[in-house]
């Protein structure tokens, strides 16, 4: 591993937060604001965007302060006339001053302490108090998550070595991908033009302020800045459709995208996106998010041999939506790096998001070079970020896989993968023929699901079971159950564990409820809300329906979400049939030898392997497998390949630990079940005795290493 950056130490941070918030809330003392202008929405984000706006006004004076308001409309009018590109961003300052000097009390303000920005501006600190002044349901609505700092300068480094003569964030934020990447220029440098908009006018004036001190250091024009507010897709729709010569086009773009779905925009937004559809549809297929039209439209904006340099969700190269977009990055660009750092799930401040960089160059010629898949790392003991030698994937190999993820994982399990695939005995869901669905969902699992808080199983018959609450005991006839896997915590120890969860299916043709129903509803009737409030009148047979149609039936099943730190299994198998909740996907009409095969490969130390490839990570060590990644990637063994005999070990060693409660998978590498199984697994694939115990012994002290990492990503996602 190589070292990229150090990482900044913003030891006065604290102190200039203290400073700004002194002087936030002695504004606060002189007015009380309730109705914030427009483009404003809430009182602490209009004093940052008043904290901003006096600041700039003040830097662009010669860094005098002003002693009225009516020297800052002055000044303002002069600015206005002579940076004229930025006229929205005046105009916004013009409203922001004008509301108070409605109130007589801009002057009042005048008088109080002014706190020095410098270091604030410097390390962004306007910009994440920005973030945390809005509300939940604010800050989706704009998608205000700004690429952290750090991670803006991992983005410009790993592009430094371009030299644009023009510069576009059309999602600016606070400035922090543009601002990361004039800092790495020299003052000598002959610097870009440079082009911001963002949606939110505060995001906007603090990012221009950043950038505008950044040329100030380093003795650059201001006129080189132009600034511009408004919905990116609406600024910039009437670009999309003209001739190239009328298009204003970009050496660089830098951007960290919304992600929200189309779906949750508004109708004024999504007319904004009409023209972009109408050009790019054969990209675009389902509910994409915003990211997908972003990259459109940066394709429109940007100049051939131009560089695209960008945060993006990891769904953006591993999603059913994201053929498209592969494809058109794959047609019209040379794909220089991907990247994503193994230690932070998220790029941007406030995501839940797993994301990638991801940088490209405008190219239609033929590519020559390989995609560079680069991890990068934080030392726990060390303040530098470290890169590790790129992964070199020819893009021919991407055309063909559908997720690129899987080459920002570890090389050394990718080999592990790859001996596999050679054998020709891995193959995906849809290649086997495999008819995997998701368990029955449930609207209010302590009525639907039995036991539950109000019901205890005190005793199952042949055709009945009774129950017993507090004060009274009822029989239900098992014409009524179904037994069905719950959670995958109460059976996270066994493979084949005892099952006596039953789910209430009660069918249309019930019109009159029998006694135990009416008692039994009459005792837990407030657990069913979400079934009534979802269901109307169809609320008690809602279960019945979905088995019925969805027929969840099986021996095998998947567990949906769980960390692989702590979970004792991988999927379960059960001699019989039964049904499962939404908490896990289930095999259907699948032959029991098929099913019981395949759950033994699932509970293997390989399938280990491949999961930690292929997975969704939703956290540190807990993450999924979605029904698409099990139907599309190579993540089977075929069972049509296995001799009668190599079956038949198999299952052998497969029944010995079924009988087992085990302990958590980093914990069974050494246990002797789980290596017999193995081997029995590895014999199949036609490997010298020599080089099947070699392969085994690499294959757990790569994964103990692993899960090591993973232990230390989950405490420090616990620390923070």
């Amino acid at each position: 591993m190589t070292p990229l950056i150090r990482k900044s130490t913003l030891t006065s941070q604290n102190e200039g937060i203290i400073e700004i918030s002194e002087w936030m809330e002695n504004c606060k003392s002189i007015f009380n604001f309730n109705h914030p202008p427009v483009m404003i929405y809430n009182q602490n984000e209009f004093l940052l965007s008043l904290l901003a706006g006096l600041w700039l006004l003040q830097f662009l004076n010669q860094k005098k302060a002003f002693k009225s308001s009516a020297k800052i409309f002055k000044k303002l009018e002069d600015l206005k006339s002579k940076f004229s590109q930025s006229n929205s961003l005046w105009t916004f300052l013009d409203e922001l001053f004008n509301n108070l000097n409605e109130k007589l009390i801009l002057d009042s303000l005048l008088l109080i302490k002014f706190p020095d920005l410098h270091e604030a501006l410097s390390n962004d600190v306007l910009g994440t108090m920005l973030q945390n002044s809005l509300s939940s349901d604010e800050r989706k609505k704009l998608a205000a998550n700004y690429t952290t700092v750090s991670s803006a300068r991992i983005l410009v480094e790993l592009l430094k070595s371009n030299t644009p003569s023009s510069i576009i964030d059309p999602f600016c934020g606070s400035g922090r991908l543009v601002s990361a990447y004039l800092r790495i220029l020299t003052p000598n440098t002959r610097f870009p033009r440079i082009r911001i908009n963002d949606l939110m006018a505060s995001a906007v004036l603090i990012a221009y302020c950043r950038i505008i001190l950044i040329l100030s250091e380093k003795n650059q024009d201001y006129g080189l800045l132009q600034a511009s507010i408004g919905d990116t897709f609406a600024v910039f729709a009437s670009d999309v459709n003209s001739q190239p010569k009328e298009l204003e086009n970009y050496d660089l773009i830098l951007m960290n995208p919304p992600f929200t779905r189309t779906h949750r925009i508004n109708s004024d937004q999504r007319k904004s996106l009409l023209k972009l559809e109408r050009k790019y549809k054969k990209y675009l297929s389902g509910q994409v998010g915003l990211h997908i039209y972003a990259i459109l439209l940066t394709d429109m904006l940007i100049k051939e041999n131009g560089v695209l340099g960008t945060v993006l969700p990891a769904a953006t190269i591993l999603s059913q939506y994201s053929g498209g977009i592969q494809k058109l990055l794959l047609n019209n660009y040379q794909l220089e790096i991907i990247a994503a750092s193994e230690d932070v799930k998220s790029c941007s401040e406030g995501s839940s998001f797993r994301e990638i960089f991801l940088i490209a160059k405008r190219k239609r010629t033929k590519k020559e070079e390989d995609v560079k898949f680069i991890r990068i790392s934080e030392p726990y003991k060390s303040n530098q970020w470290n890169i590790s030698p790129a992964l070199r994937i020819p893009e021919e190999i991407l055309i063909n896989e559908w997720n690129w993820t899987i080459f920002l994982k570890d090389p050394k399990l990718l080999r592990i993968r790859d001996i596999f695939l050679q054998s020709g005995l891995l193959k995906n869901g849809s290649d086997l023929n495999l008819d995997i669905t998701r368990g029955v969902e449930m609207y209010g699992p302590n009525f639907f699901f039995i036991p539950n808080q109000n019901w205890r199983i005190i005793s199952e018959e042949k055709e009945k079971i009774i129950l017993r609450s507090k004060d009274r005991t009822l029989t239900i006839p098992k014409e009524f159950l179904v037994r069905s896997l719950r959670k995958a915590g109460k059976y996270n120890r066994c493979i084949s564990p005892g099952v006596s969860d039953f789910a209430l299916s009660i069918p249309d043709s019930c019109k009159e409820f029998p006694k135990w129903l009416e008692d039994y509803i009459s005792t837990s009737k407030h657990f069913a809300s979400p079934a009534k409030r979802k269901f109307g009148s169809e609320w008690i047979s809602h279960i019945h329906n979905q088995i019925k149609t969805k027929k969840p039936w099986g021996q095998m099943f998947f567990i949906d979400k769980f960390g692989i730190s702590t979970t004792s299994v991988m999927g379960h198998f059960f001699e019989s049939k039964l049904i499962c909740s939404k908490n896990f996907y289930v095999l259907r009409n699948s032959s029991p030898d098929q099913a019981k095969l395949l759950a033994a490969w699932l509970n293997s130390t390989f399938f280990i392997i491949l999961y930690l490839l292929s997975r969704r990570e939703i956290g540190g060590s807990y993450g999924r497998l979605q029904i698409i990644d099990y139907m599309k990637e190579p993540l089977f063994l075929d069972a049509s390949k296995i001799l009668t005999s190599q079956r038949n070990q198999i299952f052998e060693e497969f029944d010995t630990m079924r009988k087992l409660n085990l302990p958590p998978i980093p914990e069974q590498l050494q246990l002797p079940q789980r290596k017999a199984l193995d081997l029995a697994i590895i014999q199949s694939i036609y490997l010298s005795e020599k080089v099947e115990k070699k392969l085994l012994s690499e294959i757990y002290v790569l994964l103990d290493k692993t899960f090591g990492t993973l232990k230390q990503r989950d405490k420090t996602l616990r620390s923070n």
